[in-house]
């Protein structure tokens, strides 16, 4: 006779199997404290953000401090940044409201991706189980967009708009308040595409999921189809913005990312959790035999919008080598809700016959989040006393030199976190040419065609007027950068470079050189490539 495995056996996993379906019974029931208890968890790591802004995130926080929306779009426009407008306008009310500080300013994306975890808690769960959807919602913590919920970009507030557009959809197709579920698809929908504009990767996979339910259920939803379908033309924003960069430069390596890259920044972190989530559900799960409407199977439409997202990377870039030319692992981070849901879904059937199987993979992921916190406590608390890394500063250099700066993301955070003294003396230096020759894009350049948007204290100057002005001066240079191109054009052409070693700014080790003699007749030859230095 064959025994039921609804009843653990006796002995040591019979008690933990017992231990851990009474944890099970405990969160279904009490269930909102343990949804609670994630999103606090949430909150509390996420605030704890208190960095500098990086590169990307100063063009926000300059974006947000022009005037009015309108002189706003005309910087848009012109090519200051390339996100839609809604981003800028949630970011400039929470700004408005609270201040201009780091923490503030990342708040969108914040909440955003706490929306996020919500919505996919709710979708999750709509296949029966509440553990299922801790799972889903707890996922994204444990994945490399986890960074993204704490930077002041639109990833986040994309994310939560896209899941709370597939809690509507899903309500809407069941039949469920249609008229309250189709306005929030359309308005989720239009809040995707007029926060980022590689949403259209998380909106697409809404079009075949429906066009397969069409064909399912021989028969077309009109309503749900306006509601997919309005919001598209919040496109028509993006054709202003993405004039100033399609073709020429973009279409390299350093802004083309293959997909795979996209899932190693998303699944890398979350390997171990995920092996361990997975070998509990493979060892430990089993579903309900028979039909159990509780834990009702996910129709093939509903699997194709979660396919879709997951397949996210692969269409981001087959869109960039058709249209747009530019893929950043970033843009694929709709892949998460596919990942997420996938997971819910699938502790969901394995744990209907053991409940405590759920519970153990909502208690992996909590555990993988605090563990990360915890452990770095641990390593801080018990490493050996060691020699202080000293963090190099720029007003350590003799103050009456010039400082090139040679990569335009470290340049534009000092400009804006340096004082005074060091900005009058601070220099980028602009070379189209020697930029596409050496990294096959116009690199930071179009820093010096966009400067009448950006408050900028520092100093951007032509390649070879500078050589000719200041025969010695200080440069900086993450010489392995893909866009830092200065000093290896200077050790090209022979300019005398006298080496300081490496220093460390920010947490980045910078090469410093001098440059300390240089005669008329080297600048003049300073456009000229020489020897190729490597």
């Amino acid at each position: 006779m064959m025994e039921d495995e609804s009843n653990p056996p006796p002995g040591l996993w019979g008690r933990v199997a017992s231990v851990c379906d009474r944890l099970a019974a405990g969160m279904h029931r009490a269930w909102f404290v343990w949804v609670f208890l994630i999103a606090d968890l949430y909150v509390m790591v996420a605030a704890t953000s208190r960095r500098p802004f990086w590169y990307d995130e100063l063009f926000t926080l300059y974006m947000t401090r022009l005037p009015t929306m309108s002189v706003i779009w005309s910087a848009l426009k012109d090519g200051a940044d390339l996100n839609p407008p809604l981003f800028y306008v949630v970011t400039r009310l929470f700004q408005q409201l609270f201040g201009f500080s780091e923490l503030v300013t990342r708040l969108p994306a914040m909440i955003g991706f706490l929306v996020m975890m919500l919505a996919l808690y709710r979708f999750v769960s709509r296949y029966g189980s509440r553990l299922g959807g801790m799972v889903a919602m707890t996922f994204p913590l444990v994945t490399g967009g986890f960074y993204y919920a704490q930077e002041a970009r639109g990833y986040g507030m994309e994310l939560g708009f896209v899941a709370t557009a597939s809690v509507c959809w899903l309500g809407a197709t069941r039949g469920e308040k249609r008229a309250v579920n189709l306005a929030g698809l359309a308005l989720c929908l239009a809040g995707a595409l007029l926060t980022h504009c590689y949403a259209v990767l998380a909106v697409a996979p809404f079009f075949v999921a429906e066009a397969l339910r069409t064909v399912f259920e021989k028969k077309i939803d009109w309503p749900v189809w306006a509601a997919l379908a309005t919001p598209c033309t919040a496109v028509l924003t993006y054709l202003p913005l993405m004039h100033t960069v399609t073709g020429g430069p973009f279409d390299n390596p350093v802004f083309v990312r293959s997909a795979r890259s996209s899932y190693e920044m998303m699944l890398s972190p979350a390997w171990w959790p995920l092996i361990v989530v997975l070998s509990i559900v493979a060892l430990l799960g089993s579903p309900r035999s028979g039909r159990d409407d509780s834990t009702r199977q996910i129709p093939l439409y509903e699997m194709a919008l979660v396919a879709g997202f997951a397949a996210a990377p692969v269409l981001g870039v087959a869109l960039a080598a058709s249209v747009t030319k530019i893929f950043m692992d970033r843009y694929g981070l709709a892949a998460i809700l596919g990942f997420s849901i996938a997971l819910g879904w699938l502790v969901s059937v394995r744990s209907t016959r053991r409940q405590g199987v759920g519970a153990l993979a909502v208690l992996v992921l909590l555990g993988s989040v605090v563990w990360v916190p915890v452990d770095a406590l641990r390593l801080a608390l018990t490493a050996k006393p060691a020699a202080p890394v000293r963090e190099f500063k720029l007003t350590d250099l003799d103050s009456k030199l010039p400082i090139v700066v040679a990569n335009g993301l470290i340049f534009l955070e000092a400009d804006h976190y340096e004082s005074t003294e060091v900005t009058n003396r601070l220099f980028f230096l602009i070379d189209r040419a020697a930029s596409v020759q050496y990294t096959g894009t116009f690199a930071f350049a179009q820093l010096q065609d966009i400067a009448k948007w950006l408050p900028i204290r520092s100093h951007l100057e032509d390649y070879s007027a500078f050589l000719q002005a200041h025969p010695s001066f200080y440069i900086l240079s993450d010489y392995d950068f893909p866009m830092d191109w200065a000093m290896k054009k200077m050790c090209n052409d022979g300019l005398p470079l006298n080496f300081r070693g490496q220093v460390i700014i920010n947490g980045r080790k910078l090469l410093l050189a001098r440059v300390e003699t240089m005669t008329s007749d080297v600048a003049r030859k300073a456009a000229t490539p020489g020897p190729k230095c490597y």
